[in-house]
């Protein structure tokens, strides 16, 4: 099994265009999200929310704080 790179509970999401955006994937302040690996050419990382995995680009990534 792979090691996540990063975990936490969303805090808050920064950018407001983006946090709609992410909230209407179910990326939601108090979910807890795992940055499982970063992809082949270094674009987007793989997460998962809850039991659904995405891929978000890493300008996305950044503006979600974790506690």
């Amino acid at each position: 099994m792979q090691h996540c790179i990063r975990e936490g509970i969303i805090s808050e999401i920064k950018d407001q265009k983006i946090a709609r955006r992410l909230l209407s994937m179910g990326i939601l302040p108090g979910e807890h999200l795992y940055v499982w690996r970063k992809s082949i050419f270094g674009g987007a990382f793989y997460i998962q929310v809850g039991k659904q995995f995405l891929a978000l680009r890493k300008n996305e990534l950044n503006q979600i704080h974790l506690k």
